[in-house]
């Protein structure tokens, strides 16, 4: 009697079968969900990326950055303003940046007193820091920046000022940090 060996007798195993039925239902799903991103994924009209290029050309409009007309992410954001992804992220940046001013100006008035009011100082640097990282924690959660590739960008852009505002304000720290124990 001729035996099979090991290998084949493996090959038509029932568990074997399930397996390699399951892969092939993964490796289909995949497919169609790498198809389905390319040919569904969200894109600009060509000619409204031409048009936001050339006005945010530095030869054109002097308060445009060279960084900006190349950046291929800025324009494509750009290009929707009445979106409320975008309107949501500007309305962001704007309050960070209005909230940030004032702080700023109530530092300077603070560090302007004769003796400068250092302990002060830097409660409202701390408090200013605690709020920007509370920010950063809702954008993070917050829906609307979820989903597209648009919309991380947009998160992106928002999380990236509220980082920039993070290294000032740590930057502010150290330096009255100094301040302090120089005197």
């Amino acid at each position: 009697m001729i035996e099979l060996n090991q290998s084949a007798q493996c090959l038509f195993c029932p568990q074997r079968r399930q397996i390699a039925l399951l892969l092939k239902v993964i490796l289909a799903g995949s497919a169609a969900v790498i198809t389905g991103l390319i040919l569904f994924l969200p894109r600009a009209n060509p000619a409204q990326v031409k048009r936001s290029a050339l006005s945010n050309s530095p030869s054109l409009s002097d308060s445009a950055t060279p960084q900006a007309s190349l950046d291929p992410a800025v324009v494509n954001l750009s290009a929707t303003p009445e979106d409320p992804i975008s309107m949501r992220s500007q309305e962001l940046r704007r309050q960070a940046q209005e909230r940030f001013l004032a702080v700023q100006s109530q530092l300077r008035s603070l560090l302007d007193n004769k003796p400068p009011e250092l302990t002060e100082a830097a409660k409202l640097l701390d408090s200013r820091r605690k709020e920007v990282l509370m920010a950063k924690l809702l954008v993070l959660g917050d829906q609307l920046f979820i989903g597209s590739s648009r919309a991380e960008a947009h998160r992106k852009l928002v999380l990236d000022a509220m980082e920039k505002e993070l290294d000032t304000l740590s930057e502010q720290g150290k330096l009255l940090s100094q301040l302090r124990t120089g005197k």
